[in-house]
């Protein structure tokens, strides 16, 4: 549906529904909560719902101004000198968006259902810089937050140059800023999925980014925390990418973008940049996890959920060195352990005789080894459905072995992403065996879809593990991008091919994987399913630390590490399993062992712990996470790290709380966000049933921890509904 707004206030002026001389908003399009309204007298929009309104508006002289944030039903608000909040830059010339004095001329508002809410978008053109745009601003029901990206056109068909995409900017009120570190942070920063706070003095300056993939030094993501609520803001970007906050007199000023993405708008080639979110996690008891909540569910995935299956994967039990016999015989014992989705990892491929963990050779022919596969990768798939379980395949799309550009019917060298003229910088070129694709390069990306889809429909796997290992900001002519935007072309490339798969195959799950968690962002969990947060998925503690940081942005359910027996943590003969695997329950709970080595009783424990994991796992499902402790490391001060997550469904709560050193015995833990009135059903994974407590007594005493057969404690609180 798409409405002109010139049109509707022509049609309300003249049925007397609306006067400039009365300024008040009228609705012009509503969904569910989420409704645009306008000011006629006031030249304001709103576009919000009944948890947030974001106040746009023109000014006498039509320029293009973001006024406010107001919170519905609280009487708080945040109106702001007006400004545009976003950049459009033209051969290195800054032009405000929407403002008339830079050149832009005011054409129309349009509001049209978008999703599973709505949007609205102010439309300015500019003769002298050739350009047509649109700045649009979406909502959906059930959540304090605001989508927010800009659509850029040619008006002539004239090639233009943007040097530069800046997405978004504003002055914040002032406040301490939290942001995450990525899974490589850089030296001298916090480690991986590190939670950073600071109080900015004036003139201080935080820079943050990620020159390749999204998640490698920074996820993202930030947050100011202004005491009665806390305002959040992030980029749905999967690429490269920089941030910067500046303390100022005047508050704090924020840039997000691709500052040194230079590209160019064609006739037939717009840009759609990057889309953001912003948003205000309602006072000091919402935490920011809580309010993305329903906008990852409603917003970035348009109601499609999240089904965290338990999940055995046959990486790091076996590397590339699997086989048929292998595969059948692990897949018996884990249908047998309870667990739901098995994944063929890498190297069900022609491989040839190399060590363990050498998944390179090969990559790039999409077939599967017949000498080790006699029976086909198919008969796989259907040996897993007759023992109750779904069936993933691995695949790495974006990269192959250069060998293979010899196979018929293989990659064209002309296809291969370099940089400085190199397939890989990490690389001595002597060395260098594998290289990436470049999507952008329209042939590249049809012979990757045609092979990827010819695989899909003869294997059927229920689940496939998309992954990437190499990332190259390709700056090779002939590939249809420039010399600065072959990183800004690719991921939409991926993008659209992640689109059209999904469209393809809408029962299909898609992990996404990228040496771990080098691409986690809310790009990447609009079109994928569940993501491997990292490489490194021992110890215990790392994993619990990796949740508790990323859980500030995702959803539990779409977090996935693995139980694994590694040297630096031992799962066989170790005194309390549970507390390993419980590690991974806060997340999707992943599993990566020779059965061989499985004693009898520790297969008893592993079953049993599945068994919790599916009893409970709705929460997580429908839920958000929140750190009730610090953020998990070896030796924790107070000697426990706990986290919660609440079902957003039925308020029902799971506390996970872990010893993370062992001279500490006991500890309490205090609930967040309880009904104070209403009375919760207290049970634990160990000693079922305990009682009954309102809510209020829960956050203000707790629930002393002690005594427990394991040093990981999972506890269950069930609201009794009020008679």
């Amino acid at each position: 549906m798409k409405t002109h707004l010139v049109a509707v206030l022509a049609i309300l002026l003249a049925c007397g529904l609306a006067s400039p001389a009365h300024a008040e908003q009228r609705a012009l399009l509503s969904r569910g909560t989420a409704v645009v309204s306008a000011d006629i007298g006031d030249r304001s929009w709103t576009i919000g719902n009944d948890q947030i309104t974001l106040v746009l508006g023109l000014e006498k002289d039509s320029s293009f101004a973001v006024r406010a944030i107001e919170l519905p039903g609280t009487g708080r608000s945040w109106t702001f000198d007006p400004v545009a909040d976003s950049l459009i830059t033209v051969e290195g010339i800054q032009l405000p968006f929407g403002l008339t004095s830079a050149g832009w001329r005011y054409i129309d508002t349009l509001e049209e259902e978008y999703g599973a809410g709505l949007r609205l978008g102010f439309v300015y053109e500019s003769s002298r810089e050739n350009l047509r745009v649109i700045r649009w601003y979406a909502s959906v029901s059930g959540t304090p937050t605001i989508e927010v990206w800009t659509d850029i056109q040619v008006l002539k068909d004239q090639p233009t140059d943007l040097t530069g995409i800046n997405v978004w900017q504003m002055v914040l009120p002032p406040g301490d800023v939290e942001w995450l570190t990525g899974l490589k942070p850089r030296e001298g920063t916090p480690g991986p999925f590190t939670v950073n706070r600071t109080t900015m003095g004036l003139a201080d300056v935080i820079g943050f980014g990620s020159d390749g993939r999204s998640s490698t030094y920074n996820v993202p993501w930030f947050a100011v925390d202004w005491e009665t609520d806390k305002f959040f803001a992030g980029l749905m970007w999967s690429g490269s990418w920089s941030a910067q906050i500046e303390r100022r007199e005047s508050g704090l000023r924020v840039t997000m973008g691709l500052p040194t993405t230079t590209t160019t708008v064609s006739g037939d080639r717009g840009v759609e940049t990057p889309h953001m979110f912003l948003g205000v996690a309602r006072g000091p008891e919402m935490d920011v996890a809580e309010a993305l909540r329903g906008f990852v569910t409603a917003g970035v995935r348009f109601g499609r959920g999240f089904d965290p299956l338990v999940t055995y994967n046959t990486w790091y039990a076996y590397g590339v060195h699997i086989d048929e016999a292998i595969v059948l015989r692990e897949m018996k014992k884990a249908a047998g352990l309870g667990v739901e989705l098995f994944v063929v990892d890498a190297g069900w491929y022609p491989t040839g005789d190399v060590e363990s963990w050498d998944f390179l050779p090969g990559l790039g022919t999409w077939t599967w080894d017949e000498a080790r596969f006699p029976s086909g990768l198919p008969s796989l798939r259907r040996r897993a459905h007759e023992l109750g379980m779904r069936f993933g395949l691995w695949v790495e799309p974006e990269r192959i072995d250069i060998e293979t550009l010899k196979v018929p019917d293989g990659a064209m060298e002309r296809w291969l992403a370099t940089e400085h003229g190199v397939y890989d910088l990490t690389t001595p070129r002597e060395e260098t065996r594998g290289a990436q694709i470049c999507l952008v390069d329209p042939a590249a990306w049809q012979w990757v879809f045609d092979h990827l889809v010819a695989l899909i429909d003869e294997v059927g796997p229920d689940y496939l593990k998309w992954d990437n290992n190499l990332w190259v900001n390709c700056d090779r002519p002939g590939h249809d991008h420039g010399t600065e935007d072959g990183n800004f072309r690719h991921v939409q490339a991926v993008y659209e091919m992640l689109t059209l798969l999904r469209e393809r195959y809408p029962a299909m799950q898609i992990e996404n994987c990228s040496g771990g968690g080098n691409r986690l962002d809310l790009g990447m969990a609009r079109l994928t399913d569940t993501a491997w947060m990292d490489d490194q998925t021992t110890p215990a503690v790392r994993v619990r630390h990796n949740v508790g940081g990323l859980t500030s942005v995702f959803p539990p359910a779409y977090l996935l590490s693995f139980l694994i027996d590694d040297p630096s943590e031992r799962m066989y003969g170790i005194e309390d399993l549970s507390a390993l695997v419980r590690s991974r329950m806060p997340g999707v709970l992943g599993f990566s062992f020779r059965s061989d080595d499985l004693l009898e009783h520790l297969e008893g424990i592993v079953s049993s712990e599945i068994r919790s994991y599916k009893e409970f796992r709705e929460v997580l499902r429908h839920g958000s996470t929140q750190l009730i402790t610090a953020q998990a490391v070896p030796q924790l001060d107070g000697g426990w790290d706990a986290m919660q997550a609440t079902s957003a469904v039925d308020g029902r709560v799971l506390l996970f709380a872990f010893q993370s050193d062992p001279a500490v015995d006991g500890t309490v833990i205090r609930p967040r966000g309880l009904d104070p009135d209403v009375a919760y059903a207290v049970s634990s994974v160990d000693d079922g049933e305990i009682g009954l407590a309102v809510g209020r007594d829960l956050m203000e005493h707790g629930l002393g921890v002690r005594d427990s057969r394991s040093s990981a404690v999972v506890i269950r609180l069930v609201p009794i509904p009020k008679k």
